[in-house]
């Protein structure tokens, strides 16, 4: 078994610490807030993985109940002839 060098130990536990503060769903922690109320905005994020999955889940779960989707690595592209010259 490896033993941690105590500064690692304390960096770990104050990492630790740290991200017990910070909310699971947004990530903040409310000392982020009362600090400044303005620390954050919303903003709209478009994530292509979350938008196939959430098209999905649509799709699937009325005919699937308790069905579990997930992103799969699709075929690697391995073309490497260069480009055709005119």
């Amino acid at each position: 078994m490896l033993a941690w060098d105590p500064t690692d130990r304390a960096k770990m536990t104050a990492f630790l610490i740290e991200k017990s503060l910070k909310c699971q769903m947004c990530g903040t922690a409310d000392w982020e807030w009362e600090e400044n109320r303005s620390a954050y905005h919303p903003e709209m994020q478009i994530c292509q993985g979350c938008m196939h999955l959430d098209a999905a889940r649509e799709e699937q779960t009325e005919k699937h109940p308790g069905t579990s989707i997930v992103l799969v690595p699709g075929p690697v592209k391995t073309d490497f002839r260069s480009p055709r010259r005119r």
